[in-house]
């Protein structure tokens, strides 16, 4: 990257045009999954299955 330096100023470095594109990606790649976890939750029965004894055990594994 280059710095701009303005007279007296702070240097500006800016992020190129094309590192958008990969950041972009990568926040949907993993954004996209959690959504669709999301949208695949019973909500209705969110609270008994998580206390559950079986899901309590789980989380001791």
């Amino acid at each position: 990257m280059t710095a701009a330096r303005r007279a007296g100023g702070p240097i500006l470095v800016g992020l190129p045009a094309w590192g958008y594109l990969p950041a972009a990606l990568g926040g949907l790649f993993v954004i996209t999954p959690l959504l669709a976890i999301l949208l695949r939750i019973d909500w209705a029965n969110f609270v008994p299955l998580i206390t559950s004894e079986s899901s309590r055990a789980a989380l001791i594994l």
